[in-house]
């Protein structure tokens, strides 16, 4: 999956990107109500439908930004930092070789 961030600033536009709201492999995050010169809508979209929604939008002249290429590795490389930074220790486990010695 890819993250997209597409510039929309007419009907035209945001209608187009609208209509694949409802298709499999879109998952919109953020689609302003109406279009502007600042309205962006946010999109997760999926690994083999993304190719072609480029295509779409390069020939209807949108202009997209991709701010993450790959969001699966992202996700776990986030898990995995946060997975070492609240690892648990085993809090049960001595090590005695701090204490002294005693003869019985």
């Amino acid at each position: 999956m890819q993250k997209l961030s597409i510039t929309v600033d007419t009907d035209k536009k945001l209608n187009l990107v609208r209509s694949y709201q409802d298709k499999e492999g879109f998952d919109f995050l953020r689609v302003p109500e109406k279009p502007s010169k600042n309205g962006v809508v946010e999109l997760y979209a999926a690994g083999d439908k993304v190719n072609k929604f480029k295509g779409t939008l390069k020939k209807n002249h949108l202009t997209y930004k991709i701010d993450i290429e790959n969001v699966a590795e992202t996700i776990k490389k986030s898990n995995d930092e946060n997975h070492k930074r609240h690892r648990r220790t085993r809090r049960d486990v001595h090590n005695f070789e701090h204490f002294p010695k005693y003869d019985e």
